[in-house]
């Protein structure tokens, strides 16, 4: 809603150093409720089917104490430039301190919603963000340069209104908890599988437990956050005469996920009876006494009998799985064409270029899912490759 900051050079042309410059900036944003307010908000529904009456329905339920999410920013940086600005950069700082936060919220329906938009919590963004561009190499037809950008923000929620006590309101999703990063991953410390092939589980004083029933909060075990606090990019860039290459690498990693074993539920049918696709890792399922022993096991398949063991495995702190990544998100390859190539046709300019967009990735957890498509019940459909061929032409 309003910011002040200041600059000041700090040096300029000193040897090697063309300029370094420090900023600093303090303000405060907003963030409105677009969709709710402090007025009931009604809206047409056509005509009922039984009376032929025009009807209407609430769209969104009046609340008069909504307020707005309010973040406090403070920004430290440096600016610099290096080697007849060859090499630039900047590092920067920054505090957020966010109030109010606005979201929806589960609410006792029988008011009329399950759910309302409110403010519920305060959270901390501490971070820092350093970004260089270099021309390592600069000749009359070649030219070589580096992009490099990195950021890490560790997030914290300083203050939240949450209903869920028990454990399972812990495990069964992905929490906002006070003291916590949003969107935290908890989980059951996995004991192993029983000599029946059932899943069991530590509670925090050692003893181990065949029910989910018999777990409390203070069980769990906090694996992370599912939003990555680290990222970076590499961007490297070529030129020859009329060719130019560019390459980007992305990076984003810190987080954790879930492995898409953790939601098999083994209350089914049979294996060889499953009429649904199933992942080829659960055919290694316990059928024998002794098998209990493999550490990476699956539990024997059951059906219907009503055990509360299931979730022992599907929310098994030995799914969690590192989400590091890195991709080679885009290459690009272009020929610009010389003018005096074109001046017969009356065409000023004409580039080709070839663009390859995720032609590689890396990931860290150990069956190389996919952590932009993966879930915890899915492996999801990899991005593929593409290929795009442009012309451009300047008349």
């Amino acid at each position: 809603m309003w910011s002040v900051g200041l600059q000041h050079i700090i040096l300029e042309n000193k040897g090697v150093l063309d300029r370094l410059a420090g900023r600093l900036t303090y303000g405060i944003n907003g963030n409105v409720a677009k969709d709710t307010g402090p007025y009931m908000i009604v809206a047409d529904n056509g005509t009922n089917y039984y009376t032929n009456e025009y009807q209407a329905y609430v769209k969104s339920a009046p609340n008069p104490t909504l307020r707005w999410e309010k973040t406090k920013l403070v920004n430290v940086g440096v600016d610099f430039n290096l080697f007849d600005n060859r090499l630039n950069g900047s590092v920067e700082f920054y505090n957020k301190a966010t109030s109010d936060l606005l979201g929806n919220r589960l609410t006792d329906s029988t008011f009329g919603w399950s759910s309302l938009m409110l403010n519920y919590g305060s959270m901390v963004n501490r971070g820092v963000e350093f970004s260089l561009q270099s021309e390592i190499v600069r000749t009359r037809d070649f030219s070589f340069g580096v992009d490099f950008l990195f950021s890490y923000n560790k997030n914290k929620l300083t203050k939240i209104d949450n209903s869920g006590t028990s454990a399972s309101s812990w495990y069964s999703s992905y929490q906002n908890r006070e003291g916590y990063p949003m969107s935290s991953i908890f989980a059951i410390r996995y004991a192993g599988l029983d000599s029946e092939g059932n899943p069991t589980a530590y509670k925090a004083d050692g003893t181990i437990v065949n029910s989910v029933n018999d777990l409390e909060a203070k069980d769990l075990v906090y694996k992370g956050t599912t939003n990555a606090p680290y990222s970076s990019s590499l961007t490297t860039r070529f030129a020859y005469k009329n060719f130019d290459l560019s390459m980007m690498f992305v990076y984003y990693g810190g987080n954790v996920m879930r492995d898409v074993a953790s939601s098999y539920q083994f209350t089914m049918y049979p294996v060889l009876n499953y009429a649904s696709n199933m992942d080829r890792d659960r055919l290694n399922f316990w059928q024998k006494p002794g098998d209990e022993l493999d550490p990476d096991m699956n539990p024997a398949f059951q059906y219907k009998n009503g055990k509360t063991c299931s979730g022992l495995w599907q929310y098994a702190d030995k799914h969690i799985e590192r989400a590091d990544y890195i991709k080679l998100r885009d290459i690009t390859l272009g020929y610009t064409f010389p003018k005096q190539w074109l001046r017969s046709a009356s065409i000023q300019g004409l580039r080709l270029s070839l663009q390859i967009q995720n032609a590689f990735y890396w990931a860290a957890n150990k069956k190389h899912l996919d952590p932009e498509v993966a879930t915890a019940s899915s492996r999801g459909q990899h991005i593929p490759a593409t290929y795009t061929f442009g012309v451009a032409l300047d008349f």
